[in-house]
């Protein structure tokens, strides 16, 4: 047997609907509070938009407290806005009219607008006029949200060995939806990935709280969301710069999010560390080299190739058998290392590592680590400076000895006098 139907009275309106998919769309929408968010109410509307016409009408008949200021609420979304005004047309209520002339004065969308005016024209032919009408005491008045960033918030994390890193920004717009975006960035390529999905402001901050709460080695950290930015178009620039086309998501996030804010640069986390970026700390800058046991650190390498010769040199001043002074011997190797340095930092590598330090600085920073962020900074400053050659850092120096030690190892003769060697090396002894 066939279903009851129920019929709209709007003639303009030709949509039949069962009768009993009216009902259950009305108590899903009076099971909520007149409260709720707007994605709530999106969510109990579902995919039933074909029966909300005749649901809204029903709605404005039962003339139930508080039930216009949600109508005028969703009448003023892109989303079911049009929609809503059906239902409110074809009430042929008296109610309808004040609603209708709300979303004509409070809507953002254009259509949406123009389908309220049309509505107010339509029920003014009929005699029904929107004449103001008093609010009953205790009822919310609805005011519309004002379109705009409910909140925006980032997430980095540190590079890893292949010069590449994670970044993850979150944003939610009123007065509905959110975005979330995940990219990869890379030093030398730029940007490689960049993926962006539509959540709702729940979805969003449920997946954010996971991230948060990840308690694995080097997790993300947050960091400010125009920085993140900031980053995202840095590597955007260098994969522009290789004639390599950027990913298509980053366009459109770009005109979701907008572009960079001014102002905003790595001096943002010299700021927040409290280093100056033109006089670094000294004490800072001579015990930079414990930073290479921190474990965003502890894998970081130069090329090892350029430093064959001096991983062989190093191996024989070891191994040598003329006596000297533990000073003299110690003083031989550290002109060694030195040159080492001065000779794979190129200005490339140098600005590289410089931008490294000063991205792990705000991690250390962002993870209460305070001293060894100072640190960072004054070794990146310094790789910063023209007129200082690169062994002047500790920090560098103790990354290139290490480099140094594994070409020293790759030169080494398979040989036991090359295994002795090798001892001594890395032992001192």
């Amino acid at each position: 047997m066939a279903r009851p139907r129920h019929r709209m009275r709007d003639r303009a309106i030709a949509l039949d609907v069962p009768a009993e998919d009216v009902q259950q769309l009305v108590e899903r929408l009076r099971g909520l509070p007149a409260t709720a968010e707007a994605e709530e109410w999106l969510q109990q509307i579902g995919d039933d938009r074909r029966a909300l016409p005749a649901a809204v009408a029903q709605m404005i008949d039962d003339g139930q407290a508080g039930f216009s200021d949600v109508l005028a609420m969703l009448g003023s979304l892109p989303d079911v806005g049009s929609v809503v005004i059906q239902g409110l047309v074809a009430s042929r209520s008296a109610d309808a009219a004040p609603v209708l002339l709300r979303i004509a004065s409070s809507a953002v969308d254009k259509d949406v607008i123009k389908a309220a005016r049309r509505g107010l024209h339509q029920l003014a032919g009929v005699g029904i006029g929107a004449g103001a009408r008093p609010v009953p005491s205790g009822v919310a008045v609805f005011r519309p949200v004002t379109p705009g960033i409910a909140w925006a918030r980032a997430l980095a994390g540190p590079y890893d060995e292949g010069g590449q890193r994670f970044v993850m920004l979150a944003q939610a717009t009123l007065p509905v939806g959110a975005t979330m975006a995940v990219s990869v960035i890379s030093e030398q390529e730029g940007l490689l990935i960049f993926q962006a999905v539509s959540r709702t402001h729940r979805q969003l901050e449920k997946e954010w709280d996971e991230y948060r709460r990840t308690e694995e080695a080097n997790a993300p950290v947050e960091i400010p969301f125009d920085y993140a930015q900031w980053l995202l178009a840095e590597a955007a620039q260098v994969t522009s710069t290789r004639g390599v086309e950027q990913p298509e998501d980053y366009t459109a996030w770009q005109e979701v999010a907008g572009g960079v804010k001014a102002g905003i640069s790595p001096h943002l986390i010299y700021d927040e560390v409290g280093v100056d970026a033109d006089a670094p700390s000294a004490s800072a800058l001579t015990s930079s080299d414990t930073l290479l046991t921190e474990p965003e650190i502890e894998w970081w390498t130069v090329p090892i190739e350029p430093l064959t010769s001096y991983g062989v040199e190093l191996l024989q001043a070891r191994s040598s058998t003329l006596v000297v002074s533990e000073a003299a011997q110690a003083d031989r190797e550290r002109q060694i290392i030195a040159r080492a340095a001065d000779a794979v930092f190129t200005a490339d590598l140098r600005q590289r590592c410089k931008r490294r330090l000063e991205e792990v600085a705000l991690i250390f920073a962002r993870t209460n680590r305070s001293v060894q962020a100072t640190g960072a900074l004054a070794a990146a400053v310094v790789l910063g400076m023209d007129d200082r050659a690169p062994s002047s850092v500790p920090f560098v120096m103790g990354l290139v000895e290490r480099a140094v030690a594994a070409a020293a190892e790759v030169a080494a003769p398979a040989s036991q006098a090359g295994r002795e060697a090798l001892t001594r090396l890395y032992t001192g002894r």
